[in-house]
């Protein structure tokens, strides 16, 4: 009996220990989710680790490039340009609690793509801030048409840098709830490439994270780095890719109809 009793307790101890290690690293069957478990850093409870303020020290040092800033409600003409790091600030903060994505994560997403460039523009035609594409835009204002009316869209609304923001963190959002349960890359790579190019790499027998590795490993560098924020010449760690670049993708990925579509 006395055995029975150690038995029972060192099973439930060990069953309590695995729960526990589940709850912290997830893993799916795949062999990408296995090396790249998912992390805590921006599945809920980290969505709000930055402040306005140090968001708006971010957004001062290292924003550069013209913008347009249009009153897409079509009441009031251009919007005031005035406080333009704070206004952004305390915009991606609201998005970030709205969205229960960390602001870090978003500010290295930021710097891979378009490293604070408001007027940044790819070769293939993505835009802004988080580097969009029109028509992953306009499908994802379609969505949510409370955002912004798919139907008098145009490219040049993403010079608007709080919309291109607004967009940027709602697309990545779907990604997240699309792969949820996976790993990070995978909210990543599709954000990159577009959830059809990723689908139909991750159908193949033998898919591997080798193109988007090097775009996944920099920006998640890159949270920690923005977490601790240090000012205008801290070293940031993130790999630079987006219209700036070479994306760590093929040109055809990059250009495929779902990244367009």
């Amino acid at each position: 009996m006395k055995y029975l009793r150690l038995t029972s307790f060192w099973g439930m101890s060990l069953w309590a220990a695995a729960w526990f290690i589940s709850l912290i690293f997830p893993f799916s069957h795949s062999t990408e989710a296995m090396i790249y478990p998912v992390r805590s850093l921006y599945q809920g409870g980290a969505y709000a680790t930055l402040t306005e303020t140090t968001l708006e020290r971010v957004f001062s040092d290292r924003m550069s490039g013209k913008s347009e800033l249009y009153d897409l409600t079509g009441k009031s003409g251009l919007r005031d340009r005035s406080n333009l790091s704070k206004r952004l600030a305390a915009h991606l903060y609201q998005l970030c609690l709205q969205n229960r994505l960390d602001p870090a994560f978003i500010l290295s997403v930021i710097q891979a793509e378009s490293r604070f460039q408001l007027d940044a523009e790819s070769p293939a035609g993505a835009i802004g801030l988080m580097q969009l594409m029109p028509g992953t835009a306009r499908v994802v204002a379609a969505k949510h048409p409370t955002l912004l009316s798919s139907e008098r869209f145009t490219a040049n609304d993403l010079r608007d840098p709080f919309l291109n923001l607004t967009l940027g963190v709602v697309y990545l959002k779907e990604m997240k709830d699309r792969y949820t349960g996976l790993s990070p890359y995978y909210h990543l790579a599709a954000y990159n490439m577009g959830p059809g190019s990723l689908d139909a790499l991750m159908a193949g027998p033998d898919f591997r994270p080798e193109k988007t590795l090097k775009y996944y490993q920099g920006i998640m560098r890159g949270v920690s780095h923005w977490r601790h924020y240090q000012g205008r010449h801290s070293k940031v760690s993130t790999t630079h890719s987006g219209a700036l670049g070479i994306k760590p993708i093929s040109d055809v990925a990059r250009n495929s109809p779902n990244r367009k579509i």
